[in-house]
């Protein structure tokens, strides 16, 4: 059976077994349309998917910069893919207008890159010669930083995209927010995404699934243990962990006349409804916003994703330049990629601080739930504390997790395999490693002296995992003595 007639075929029998088919139950959608700050509810005959999309044999969730990088990645390896954004755009994190700029240091930019990104970064200096009059005061590749506009990337993230679109590999859907999950045992078989132009529905089977979105939309639809907010010091055992754990603080509690959410009619069996802040509940008592509307449907709006429990989780002390002693942060036999970035935290009265971290890897198990076969998590919502995550949004190590994964969800459709048996298979694990290495010409150990593209660096880069020992022996960040 092939991968693509093995998704149809979980598919059906998903269907078949969900609650809620029999012909007296209503079936409600909910998409929250952060663009307009509207909640639009479909209802009955308009909750039916009016639009069917069973070609793609992975479904990546979200537009962010590892989502796109996810997509690439799977294109590049011949699958095909749908991607779901909820924006009017891809790299839909990125507001119009925006400059970002983010110091990745020397280490970074020369060592730490793959070849994907290495061009995201020279189509951007691109551009910049060719195009802009103003462009920022550092360019891509130049040193003091990397510096772009959003109008810059979205052009240079739609050449890369433009073959694979052109191809038929590619499908990508704007304006499009995940609203249902279906499941199969382990299995994460199809998502209900509302349209939100149209106010309509879609149904996306897949084989596989990333959850790149901005809030964690998969795992909270399919019931995925996750985290949200910030967990406490006595969970993490991290230094700046705060001393109570505090979900609030990454979710806006929106409220809305929800008359589907009573039993009540919805007018044509299709609404868009207008919301407001609605109180938080603090504690199990209402803050000083009084209590909510009456009769309304009230929902958390993320500011942050959820981050997936994870089969190894990321601590600040695994990766804290005061924890680490030896020249790199822990190191995971199962590494799947790399990252350099300081933590971010929160100081008094707003302020911010750095922590400062060790070269740092990306496990393989930060990207998987123990509890599910074959989904994926990036960006935000790795499996890594509210500490320690911060040094995994930088935009180099972001990309990273995304076409570790793309690459990994990739291995495991060729192999015919789930996701928990590559994980628990070091001979694949092996095998994927050499293909994110060879392939992506991508780093999965951090060396000063070896780069991508040099004659040694794969024999370099994977010494460590197929020579027992080999890392706990080194003193340096060298390869050649």
């Amino acid at each position: 059976m092939t991968v693509m007639n093995m998704g149809r075929y979980l598919l059906a029998a998903a269907l078949l077994l969900q609650p809620g088919c029999g012909q007296h139950e209503k079936q409600v959608l909910r998409a929250y349309d952060s663009m307009n700050r509207k909640l639009v509810v479909l209802s009955g005959e308009n909750a039916k998917p009016k639009d069917f999309y069973e070609q793609a044999v992975f479904v990546i969730v979200g537009g962010g910069l590892g989502g796109i990088a996810a997509a690439i990645t799977l294109c590049r390896q011949g699958r095909p893919v749908v991607l779901i954004e909820e924006t009017d755009r891809v790299a839909g994190c990125l507001s119009p207008g925006d400059t970002l700029s983010f110091a990745e240091n020397g280490l970074v930019e020369k060592y730490g890159t793959s070849k994907n990104y290495r061009l995201f970064h020279d189509l951007l200096r691109e551009w910049y010669e060719k195009r802009a009059e103003n462009p920022p005061a550092a360019l891509p590749g130049t040193g003091g930083g990397f510096c772009y506009t959003t109008d810059a990337a979205l052009d240079v993230i739609g050449t890369m995209f433009e073959k694979y679109e052109g191809e038929g590999k590619l499908t990508i859907l704007l304006r499009h927010k995940a609203a249902k999950v279906i499941l199969f045992d382990r299995r994460v078989t199809a998502v209900i995404a509302v349209d939100l132009d149209r106010k309509t529905a879609a149904l996306i089977s897949g084989w596989a699934f990333i959850d790149a979105s901005g809030e964690g939309d998969v795992l909270r639809l399919a019931g995925v243990k996750s985290v949200a907010g910030a967990e406490s010091r006595a969970e993490t055992n991290e230094p700046h962990a705060p001393e109570r754990a505090d979900s609030l603080i990454a979710m806006n509690i929106l409220a809305c006349p929800d008359h589907a959410a009573f039993g009540k009619k919805v007018p044509g069996d299709r609404a868009v409804l207008d919301v407001v802040q609605a109180p938080q509940r603090v504690s199990g008592t209402l803050d000083a916003g009084g209590a909510p509307p009456e009769g309304a449907y009230t929902f958390a709006v993320m500011k942050e994703p959820r981050r997936i429990k994870p089969v190894t989780l990321i601590t600040e002390r695994d990766i804290s330049a005061e924890f680490q002693k030896g020249p790199r942060a822990r190191f995971y036999r199962d590494s799947v990629g790399v990252g350099f970035h300081p933590i971010i935290v929160d100081g008094p009265g707003g302020t911010e601080a750095a922590v400062e971290t060790k070269p740092f890897q990306i496990p393989l198990g930060a990207l998987l739930s123990p509890d599910f076969d074959n989904l994926f998590a990036v960006g935000g919502a790795i499996g890594a504390t509210r500490v320690a995550v911060a040094a995994f949004t930088a935009p180099q190590t972001e990309w990273a997790v995304g076409e570790a994964a793309g690459m990994a969800a990739s291995f495991c459709g060729g192999m015919k395999i789930n996701s928990q048996a590559l994980m628990k298979n070091p001979d694949y694990i092996q095998q994927l490693q050499r293909l994110i290495v060879k392939t992506l010409d991508m780093p999965i150990y951090w060396y000063d002296d070896v780069k991508p593209g040099d004659p040694d660096f794969a024999e370099a880069q994977l010494k460590p995992f197929n020579t027992p020992g080999c890392s706990e022996k080194s003193r340096t960040l060298h390869y050649r003595n």
